[in-house]
């Protein structure tokens, strides 16, 4: 078990270790594939523009809710999509 864990870690920490380099030596913030979380790899970030919380991290997820706070669809995206793009079918979902 002790070596199937390091196999998943070892090119995890390669990675973080490309990017800080990108970062630190060649000041280059916009690494694509970016690695947040060693232990959670598919971990996003969302940049929120708020000034209390301007970044999260973690996966978007859509939620739906009808009156008396009755959850009526969710979703989770497996990469983030642009606002724009969700309020048509969270509508049809909501006619449904």
């Amino acid at each position: 078990m002790l070596q199937k864990d390091l196999e998943a870690m070892l090119p995890r920490v390669r990675q973080v270790i490309r990017q800080t380099r990108a970062r630190v030596m060649g000041g280059d913030v916009h690494v694509s594939r970016k690695l947040v979380s060693v232990f959670e790899p598919s971990t996003e970030v969302i940049r929120k523009g708020k000034a209390s919380k301007p970044t999260e991290f973690g996966k978007m997820v859509k939620i739906q809710e009808a009156e008396n706070q009755i959850i009526t669809h969710y979703e989770v995206f497996e990469k983030r999509p642009k606002d724009a793009g969700l309020l048509v079918p969270a509508v049809q979902k909501h006619e449904e």
